[in-house]
């Protein structure tokens, strides 16, 4: 085995309809676990429903994927038994970007809301 990927699909905010709103007003916002500095960097958006959307707030999917290379420390701590979590806190150490990880990137981006990141990380 040489890489392990993983991929989820979250809905895309539709651009025709799509409006800010407060993130103190969106309940699901602190199980982002993101750190008050990271809060300040993304504006949170929601889809209102319009004609281009059929009222749903969202038009077109986006993958969120987090990606796996087996390097040799990588092999060593599977081989070794070690817990998923040590294996996935090395990879990360490593470089690898975790589905939440990306999910939040699209949140900077602005093409997705909290509620579509958390379903598909969680």
């Amino acid at each position: 085995m040489r890489l392990i990927i993983a991929q989820r699909l979250i809905r895309l905010l539709c651009p025709e309809c799509k409006e800010m709103v407060n993130a103190k007003s969106n309940e699901l916002v602190p199980f982002l676990k993101l750190t008050p500095e990271e809060l300040k960097n993304i504006t949170f958006y929601k889809g209102a429903g319009c004609s281009a959307c059929n009222g749903t707030g969202y038009k077109g999917r986006a993958g969120l994927y987090e990606v796996l290379p087996m390097t040799t420390r990588i092999q060593e701590m599977v081989m070794d038994k070690k817990p998923p979590y040590l294996i996935k806190q090395a990879a990360i150490e490593d470089g690898m970007v975790s589905l939440r990880m990306a999910g939040i990137e699209k949140l900077r981006e602005g093409v997705t809301t909290a509620d579509e990141v958390l379903g598909a990380t969680s």
